[in-house]
């Protein structure tokens, strides 16, 4: 897989979008709606319409994505030289009218977008 692609496209009203791109090139992850829809994406399956969020849960991703602090990290993110046909993790989301990527190549680890996803995963519980 090319590690130097383009980000993946963001559908207008989606606010949080991530893509794991496996080493052979397969896709899976998912998106949140602004309006609560939720789409997942099941190793290149297609993007299929889950159970909508409930305002309650939708509140919840709402402050996760608030509470995030992204804005300070770089565009992107790689792990140590020797590793091939690594991962690729896209995380996009809303912000101020455009959308903030982040991608990180193989297994680097991350905190702030650690943190998002453990709030993000709160949320849905």
């Amino acid at each position: 897989m090319n590690t130097d692609e383009a980000p993946p496209d963001v559908p207008e009203g989606v606010l949080v979008q991530s893509i794991l791109v496996d080493a052979d090139g397969r896709r899976s992850g998912y998106r949140i709606y602004a309006d609560g829809r939720y789409q997942s994406l099941a190793r290149d399956a297609g993007w299929t319409d889950d159970a909508p969020l409930d305002a309650t849960r939708l509140h919840a991703v709402r402050r996760a994505l608030d509470a995030a602090s992204l804005d300070d990290l770089a565009g992107r993110y790689e792990a140590d030289t020797g590793e091939t046909e690594p991962n690729v993790l896209w995380v996009q989301i809303a912000r101020g009218g455009g959308v903030r990527t982040v991608s990180v190549v193989g297994s680097r680890r991350v905190p702030e977008l650690e943190r998002l996803t453990a709030l993000l995963t709160d949320a849905f519980r």
